[in-house]
């Protein structure tokens, strides 16, 4: 920590990402994110995958369903290094 207060770590990352779409119908796409981070000091690592269902319901109104996981090599004690989440969300395209 330096002494005017700041406390924000400095450090170069290497990032890759992917995503594709599929098209499973006119209405319906199949979506995947791909993504990780690697610090390269401290070789810490945090990779996302995010899986997602998108479907039109009417008009410019869709839905879409998704499962996220999120991984930290290097997380704090006492925490969990992979967290999930499901989504159910309501999309309004214009």
């Amino acid at each position: 920590m330096n002494d005017d207060g700041d406390d924000a770590e400095k450090e170069a990352i290497a990032r890759l990402a992917a995503h594709f779409d599929y098209a499973l119908s006119d209405t319906a796409l199949f979506r995947q994110k791909l993504s990780t981070e690697i610090g390269l000091d401290e070789n810490n690592t945090i990779s996302q995958s995010e899986t997602a269902l998108q479907t039109s319901i009417v008009g410019s109104l869709s839905m879409k369903a998704a499962f996220r996981v999120k991984h930290v090599s290097d997380a704090p004690a006492g925490t969990d290094k992979t967290d999930t989440e499901t989504s159910l969300s309501l999309l309004y395209g214009f």
